[in-house]
C-alpha cells in the first residue's frame, strides 16, 4: 500500500475512534444506575431520597433518549455531521454535573432526561457518521466500534462503581464528554457532507483520506457495463449499414435506408433510456447530490415528496432496508437480549449461584467488552449472513440450555447441585454471541441500507423501534414472570429467536464487501430475497 493511503487509512481509524467517545457514553448512562440505585437506596448516600423517586430514575433516561432521536434530523443534514455531534456533547456534560453536583433526587432526574437528549441524538449521529467515514473495506469495523465503544462504557461504569466512591465515579464519567470536545473539533466532517456543502477547510484531509474513491470507481458498473454494450452494438450496426453498396435497386435502397432509420431511432430511444436509467440510479453517493432534492433546498422550497421522512417510506430501497432493520431487531430483542442487560443480577441470582450478583453482572460486563472486540476482527472477514447464521444458532441452544436447566430444577426432577455452573456459562455464550450477531448488525446495517441523505432520518426510526422493542420487550418479561416460571420465559425466548433467525436469513441480502451504491441496486430488485 502507498504510504499516502496508509497515512489516509491511520487517520480514518484515528477519527473513528474519537467519534466512538459518544458511544461509551451511551453504554455508561445506560448502565449508570446498575452501581447507582443500590448506593442511593443505602444509608452512605447524602441525598434523601425515597423509593418513589428512585423509581422515576431509571425510566426518565428511555424518554431523554427518544426527544434525543427525534431531534437528530433536524440538526445532522442541517450542521452536518460533526457538529450535531458536538452540539449533542453540550447536554452530556450538563447531565453529568447535574449528576455530580445533585443536592437532591430531583436535579438527578433532570440530569438523566439531559443525558437521553444527548446521547440519544448523539448515537444517532455516530451512526451516520462511521459509515460516511469508511469504505467498502472497513466499513463495517467502523460500524462496530460503536458495540465496542458502548461496551467498554458499560464495563468501566460497572467497574468504576465497584471499585471507587460515588462522587469519582460521576467525576470520571463527566470527563468523556469533555475529552470528546476538546480533540473532536479538529477532525474532519463526513465526506458526504463535505461534498454536499463544497467545504474547502477539508481538502487537505480528504487528498489524504481515499474514502469511498474506490467504490466511486464501481458505481453502478453492472447497469454502465449493459448500457456501454448495447450502445456499441447499435454504432456497429449502423455503421455497417452504410457500407452497403449504392449500385442496389430503388427498392433495396429504399428498404435499407427504412432499417437505417428504424436503428437509428432504436440507438436514439435506447440512449434516452439510458439516460432515465443514469438518472434513476443516481444515488446521492460520498461526492454526488440527489440534483432534484439539492435544486429544491437552494430555492429554500421543500415539498412532501422531497421529504426525507417521505422517501424514507416511499423509495423501495429505503423501505426495504427498514423492514429488514426492524426484523433484525425483533430478533435481538425478542430472543431476551435487553431483559438479560437490565435483570442480570436478578436472573444471576438462584439456589446454587457461585457468584454474587454483583461480581455475575462484572464478569457479564466483561465478557460484553470481550465478544465486541472479537466482532471488530471477524466483521470483515466473513460474510454478514453466515456470522447471523452461527451466532443464531448458538443463541438457540444456549436458551434451549436455561430453559431444559430451570425447568429440572423447578420441578425438582433431579439433583443439578453440580450444574450450578450451567446457567452462567450459557449467559455468557448468549452474550458473546449475541453482542457478535444480531446486536451488533443492527447498527452495521443502519450505516449501510439507507442513501446518505435519509440516513439520518433512517437511523433516528431504527432508533425509536429499536427503543420500542426493548420496552415492550421488558413489560412482557415483567407480566410473565409474575405467572409463569423461568423456564417458560426462556422457551419462548428460544421458539422466537428460531423464527426471527429464519426470517432474517431469507430477507437479508449479503452486503460484505460491496459499496453503497451496489447495495442499493440490490435493494432495489424486485427480488431481494438472495
Amino acid at each position: 500500500m502507498p504510504r499516502k493511503d496508509k497515512t489516509g487509512f491511520l487517520i480514518q481509524y484515528i477519527v473513528a475512534i474519537v467519534a466512538s467517545i459518544t458511544s461509551a457514553g451511551y453504554g455508561s448512562v445506560m448502565s449508570w444506575t446498575s452501581p447507582s440505585l443500590p448506593f442511593l437506596k443505602s444509608g452512605k448516600s447524602n441525598l434523601s431520597v425515597n423509593n418513589d423517586e428512585i423509581a422515576w430514575i431509571a425510566p426518565l433516561l428511555p424518554i431523554g433518549i427518544i426527544i434525543g432521536n427525534f431531534l437528530n434530523p433536524i440538526f445532522i443534514d442541517r450542521l452536518g455531521r460533526k457538529w450535531t455531534l458536538l452540539l449533542f456533547a453540550i447536554p452530556q456534560i450538563i447531565s453529568w454535573l447535574l449528576i455530580l453536583l445533585a443536592k437532591n433526587t430531583k436535579i438527578i432526574c433532570i440530569g438523566r432526561i439531559f443525558g437521553g437528549i444527548g446521547y440519544g441524538g448523539g448515537i444517532c449521529a455516530t451512526i451516520v457518521y462511521l459509515s460516511e467515514i469508511g469504505n467498502c473495506k472497513n466499513r463495517g469495523i467502523f460500524l462496530t466500534l460503536i458495540k465496542v465503544s458502548s461496551s467498554f462504557g458499560i464495563f468501566f461504569t460497572i467497574f468504576l462503581g465497584a471499585i471507587s466512591p460515588y462522587f469519582y465515579m460521576n467525576l470520571c464519567l463527566l470527563i468523556m464528554p469533555i475529552v470528546f470536545v476538546i480533540f473532536f473539533p479538529f477532525m474532519p466532517d463526513s465526506s458526504y457532507f463535505f461534498a454536499k456543502n463544497c467545504k474547502n477547510e477539508e481538502k487537505k484531509f480528504y487528498s489524504l483520506v481515499p474514502l469511498n474513491e474506490k467504490e466511486n470507481k464501481n458505481d453502478n458498473d453492472c447497469e454502465k457495463k449493459i448500457i456501454v454494450k448495447e450502445n456499441e452494438n447499435y454504432k456497429l450496426n449502423f455503421k455497417n449499414e452504410n457500407k452497403i453498396n449504392d449500385n442496389e435497386g430503388d427498392d433495396k435502397k429504399n428498404h435499407i435506408e427504412e432499417k437505417k432509420n428504424f436503428k437509428l431511432e432504436n440507438y436514439q430511444n435506447s440512449e434516452n433510456k439510458n439516460k432515465i436509467l443514469n438518472k434513476k440510479n443516481n444515488f446521492p453517493n460520498d461526492y454526488q447530490l440527489n440534483n432534484e432534492i439539492l435544486k429544491n433546498k437552494e430555492n429554500g422550497f421543500l415539498n412532501l415528496k422531497n421529504c426525507n421522512f417521505w422517501q424514507l417510506l416511499s423509495i423501495r430501497s429505503n423501505l426495504r432496508g427498514l423492514f429488514i432493520i426492524f426484523t433484525v431487531t425483533t430478533l435481538d430483542c425478542f430472543s431476551g437480549h435487553p431483559v438479560l442487560v437490565y435483570f442480570s443480577q436478578q436472573m444471576l441470582t438462584y439456589e446454587g449461584s457461585l457468584l454474587s450478583p454483583k461480581n455475575g453482572a462484572l464478569i457479564h460486563a466483561t465478557v460484553k467488552l470481550l465478544a465486541s472486540m472479537i466482532a471488530t476482527q471477524i466483521i470483515e472477514r466473513f460474510q454478514r449472513k453466515t456470522i447471523l447464521l452461527c451466532t443464531s444458532i448458538l443463541i438457540t441452544l444456549t436458551q434451549g440450555i436455561l430453559t431444559i436447566f430451570f425447568f429440572i430444577k423447578d420441578n425438582n426432577l433431579m439433583d443439578i447441585s453440580l450444574l450450578g455452573f450451567l446457567p452462567y456459562l450459557a449467559f455468557l455464550i448468549y452474550e458473546t454471541a449475541s453482542s457478535i450477531g444480531a446486536s451488533n448488525l443492527f447498527y452495521i446495517y443502519q450505516g449501510e441500507f439507507f442513501e446518505n441523505h435519509v440516513k439520518g432520518m433512517a437511523v433516528t426510526v431504527s432508533k425509536i423501534y429499536h427503543m420500542f422493542m426493548i420496552f415492550l420487550t421488558i413489560v412482557i418479561y415483567q407480566c410473565l414472570i409474575v405467572k409463569f416460571s423461568s423456564y417458560v420465559i426462556f422457551g419462548l425466548f428460544c421458539i422466537c429467536c428460531v423464527i426471527f433467525s429464519i426470517v432474517c436469513l431469507i430477507i437479508i441480502p449479503e452486503t460484505k464487501g460491496k459499496s453503497l451504491e451496489e447495495i442499493q441496486i440490490i435493494l432495489k430488485r424486485r427480488k431481494v430475497f438472495l
